[in-house]
């Protein structure tokens, strides 16, 4: 089975992989022909311009579920889209072939580096002996189901580059930083730069927290404004009535 390339590729293919993170998105290589793009994520209508493979290799069935808008996308398109089984909804589906990843990289599969959909597009774009992979739209930045699938795709990366292929990471990506040696290292940069971020962050909020209680004083000051108010009203109303009759 042969990848998915851009129509003019060249004979060894430049190969971006595509998420959907927004710091780093719209610099992908969009208007170079040259670079085939495989794509996954939500609502790429409005953020990918061009795309020569989707990918989505989720439970179709529980995906049609949660994400019914999207599999309607995915039906109406044209495009080749990597599945992992025969999906008749799909115009063009192209069943991925992880028999072959699994030949080329036992390891990984045993200690499960293949974790992420982009972790298995590296794996794929390393088997096309391309000159260059390149990444935008991925960060894996956040917690919680990034911070599994992180070490996949760092994996791949180190691996395409050991293997000769030059890499394209956007300065904005942190994928591959924040590393430290151990016992040499106190603090990386990017874990200086980190924690300050974080005491600034802590600042901005203790400083909303005094000004949220500070208004909320206020408030129970007004609260009790009012409702001495309506006290007075309700005397003065109930005095007036009687002086009437």
């Amino acid at each position: 089975m042969k990848a998915i390339l851009s129509p003019k590729s060249p004979k060894r293919p430049k190969i971006a992989v595509l998420g959907t993170a927004s710091a780093t998105l719209p610099d992908a290589p969009f208007d170079d022909p040259e670079w085939t793009i495989w794509g996954i994520g939500l609502n790429p209508e409005t953020t990918i311009r061009r795309w020569d493979a989707w990918w989505e290799i989720h439970n179709t069935e529980e995906f049609t579920r949660d994400y019914g808008p999207h599999v309607k996308w995915l039906i109406e398109q044209r495009g080749p889209i990597y599945v992992k089984q025969d999906e008749h909804k799909f115009k063009n589906p192209v069943i991925f072939p992880m028999d072959r990843i699994q030949k080329e990289f036992p390891a990984e599969v045993e200690a499960g580096f293949l974790s992420s959909s982009t972790a298995f597009m590296l794996a794929w774009a390393i088997m096309q002996n391309p000159t260059d992979i390149g990444i935008w739209g991925v960060d894996m930045f956040s917690s919680g189901e990034y911070e599994d699938q992180r070490a996949g795709c760092q994996h791949f990366l180190i691996k395409a580059e050991d293997r000769g292929i030059k890499l394209h990471i956007p300065d904005k990506c942190d994928i591959l930083k924040g590393g430290r040696i151990y016992s040499y290292d106190k603090e990386t940069p990017m874990e200086a730069s980190l924690k300050r971020k974080l005491e600034i962050f802590t600042n901005q909020r203790g400083m909303l927290q005094q000004q949220q209680m500070e208004i909320n004083n206020k408030v129970a000051v007004l609260n009790g404004s009012i409702e001495t108010m309506n006290y007075v009203i309700r005397t003065w109303s109930g005095r007036h009535s009687r002086k009437e009759e």
